[in-house]
Formats: structure tokens, sequence, C-alpha cells
């Protein structure tokens, strides 16, 4: 098919434009940062738009739209076929380059079958559903299901596929009484009697989530106990999906641990030894990678965050500085995010004299 005629069978919009009419159910609005404690780095060119954006999370609303489609297999919604709702994808602007078209394809849109649910519906995932993104992207949405609006109305929340351990884990702490979970087939479009959009809580390649947020959502998942600030944790990334490997691991291990800095894969662990292990942490070394995520459960930590390229990805600094922790990075000089590398062992060494002047 010609690109011309391709490019307008996919479309991208925003929920503000697709339903110009709708009423916020609910609002949260825009939370800023307190001034950074020291000069920002630079961030890789993806990300750039933070420079001017990532001070503040975005004013946040949840609605009710009217004959919207959820595509099951690629985690967003859609105001009628081909209209791809760019608020419900949580990393279309991760891929700046990348045509919506050859994103979400015209057929997808246009020839797959459509069922129907009856009642309430809210899409659980996104387009991105690592550990990262679940806990930053995807369950605080189910916050909108706890607000005044929202009381007492039955919703279903659509699951395409079986779980992933930490939903199992982390849904019955979040949902509220009224919610059930319902696995649907990931082949179909989905449209409801009524579909529940619920705004991402933070920005794109940010970890700042806002407060409100994390007092509904931390009592929740952290311990019912008194902290034991005793763990230096080193994320090694050796069993780890995707890239980001540290080639010099030997090396820089054998210097952490002479600061008393224990390697911990976090795949051996199970979730909830996880956040008891971030809960007790007193500082946090790793690659940048989904497990920082878990500084979410640390109070007052240092954090020191590897990175392969010379700018960095600002997600874990945005959320060491919204959590009140004392970030610093090291990064080293291959050409993609995603490359392995090898750590700079003097300027780690030099690094971790600051943040450890006694050992």
């Amino acid at each position: 098919m010609k690109l011309g005629i391709t490019n307008r069978l996919v479309r991208a919009t925003h929920v503000r434009e697709a339903y110009p009419h709708v009423e916020p159910l609910a609002r949260l609005p825009g939370e800023h940062l307190p001034p950074p404690a020291e000069p920002r780095p630079d961030f890789a060119e993806e990300a750039r738009f933070l420079h001017a954006e990532g001070e503040a999370t975005p004013d946040m609303f949840a609605a009710i739209l009217p004959d919207a489609l959820y595509h099951a297999s690629a985690n967003i919604l859609v105001a009628g076929r081909g209209r791809i709702l760019l608020d419900t994808d949580n990393v279309w602007q991760e891929w700046p380059n990348s045509p919506i078209h050859r994103r979400y394809y015209w057929r997808d849109q246009y020839l797959r079958p459509t069922r129907r649910l009856r009642g309430t519906t809210l899409a659980l995932r996104s387009p991105a559903n690592n550990y990262y993104h679940t806990v930053v992207d995807n369950l605080p949405r189910l916050f909108w299901l706890h607000q005044q609006a929202m009381a007492g109305i039955p919703i279903t929340i659509l699951v395409p596929g079986p779980y992933r351990p930490w939903e199992a884990s982390y849904l019955p702490r979040l949902l509220p009484p009224t919610a059930r979970i319902v696995e649907i087939e990931p082949r179909y479009l989905w449209r409801s009697d009524a579909t529940l959009f619920g705004s991402y809580l933070s920005r794109a390649m940010s970890g700042h989530l806002p407060r409100r947020y994390l007092d509904f959502f931390l009592p929740r998942v952290l311990p019912a106990r008194p902290r034991d600030r005793r763990h230096r944790i080193y994320i090694t990334r050796r069993s780890a999906p995707g890239g980001r490997r540290v080639t010099n691991e030997a090396e820089v291990v054998r210097v952490l641990e002479r600061y008393r800095v224990t390697p911990i894969a976090l795949e051996d662990l199970d979730l909830s030894a996880q956040i008891e292990l971030f809960y007790d942490a007193e500082a946090v070394v790793a690659p940048h990678g989904a497990g920082l995520t878990n500084m979410l459960y640390a109070e007052s930590i240092d954090v020191i965050e590897l990175h392969p390229t010379r700018a960095i990805m600002p997600h874990y600094y945005y959320m060491a500085r919204s959590m009140g922790h004392r970030y610093c990075h090291l990064c080293a000089d291959e050409q993609g995010r995603h490359s392995s590398f090898a750590v700079d062992v003097a300027a780690l060494e030099r690094t971790l004299d600051t943040v450890f002047p006694t050992r």
C-alpha cells in the first residue's frame, strides 16, 4: 500500500483532541520537584524534551471515553479505528523518528474483529510492560479507581494474556473491592459500554511520581516495621535479559566489596524479598535498569547509577530526586543505550570515597 494512504489510515491524536467535550471525572495537578542539589546531567537525545518539562509531573485526569476501542495486542486505546490515542502509549516519545503507521500496522486497526464487553473497563497494560513500566506507568493508573467519582462503580480490569509475576503480587494490594480482573484475548479489538481513561502519573522517561500517589501506594506495599538501614547493594545484570552488562564486573565487584557493597541478582529474589531488601537499604550502585525501580521502597539513600553512554537516560535521576535520595552517575563511552560497557574503576572508587568517606 502506498505510504500516503497508510499515513491517512493510521493517525496519532490525544485524548483532549479526540474527545474535546468529555468532562474529567477526577484531576491531579502537576507537582514540581525541589531544585536539584547538583547541576543536571546531560540527557540522551530522545530524553531532552525533559529539559523543559521534567521538573514537574503533567496535569493529569481521568475520564470516560465514549466509543473507544482497546487494541489488546498493542495495549493502547484508539478513538475509532486507526486513531491512536498517544496518551495511552507510554513509550512513544522514546522513538521520535518512528512514524506512527510503522508502529501500529493499519491492518490491525481495520481488519481485526471486535468483541463487546459490558460495564466499565480499564486497560491495565501499556505498550511497554517490564518491571519499571508496570510500577511507574501501569499500576499508578489504578489510583484513579480510588477517587470519589469512582466510588461504588463496578470496574473490569482488562489483562491480555497471563499475569506477570509482579502484577500478581501488586494487584491485590491496589485494587478497590469494586474491581474484578478479566483476562482477554489479545487478537481482538474490545469495545466496552464505558471505557475509563486515566492519565499516566509520570512523564515518559521520568520516574517522578506525585506524592499523593506515593502516599496511597507505599503504605500498601511496604513492610509494617521500622527500617534497618544496613544494606549496600550492587545490582548485577549478569543474568538479566537485554543489555547493559558490565564487562569488567569482576574488577568492579572487588572495588565495591572494599566498601561493603554486596552484589545482588534481583532475578533470584521474589518481589516481597526485593521490597524488604530495599526497605533496609543504605546505598545502591547499579547499571541503568529496571531493578533501580526498587529505590521507591528506600528512604534517603545514596544512588550511584552506571550508564553505557556519555549522556544518561533520566528515569532514575528523576525518581531519586523525587524520593529525596542522593544521586550521582558514572558514564561510559558506548554508542547505544542498551550496550554492555566497562566501568571506569578509578572514577568509581573516587565516587565511593565521596559517598562512604569512612567506609
